[in-house]
């Protein structure tokens, strides 16, 4: 990725721009827009989030299934469940009030862009 640009918002996000992606990271605060606009569970584990800019990324959340936080994400009904508020990624069991497993946004751009988030 070329072509880094970054500055700061309220003190309390960096937005960093790579090749037309603007990507948020957490400093505190909270942000003005809420980012993750929609989510989609699709099969084998991917997981696809729309960004109120328009762009998309698709996480493969697979590998994480094996672990205590993610585990319960194997199960259909639940990974299905997903749901946003704009800042993280909800998973729900029915009956439940409050969710099994939740995702961060800024969870969501370390494990889509690793060492140059």
């Amino acid at each position: 990725m070329t072509n880094s640009h970054t500055t700061k918002l309220k003190r309390c996000y960096t937005i960093k721009m790579y090749g037309g992606v603007l990507l948020f990271r957490q400093g505190g605060g909270y942000m003005k827009e809420r980012p993750i606009k929609k989510v989609e569970s699709l099969e084998n584990g991917v997981l696809r989030v729309t960004f109120e800019a328009g762009n998309h990324v698709i996480v493969d959340m697979n590998s994480q299934f094996v672990g205590f936080r993610f585990g319960v994400l194997q199960h259909p009904e639940i990974w299905n469940s997903a749901d946003t508020d704009g800042y993280f990624v909800y998973w729900y069991k029915n009956g439940c009030l409050a969710p099994v497993a939740e995702l961060a946004f800024d969870e969501i751009m370390k494990i889509t862009f690793g060492e140059f988030y």
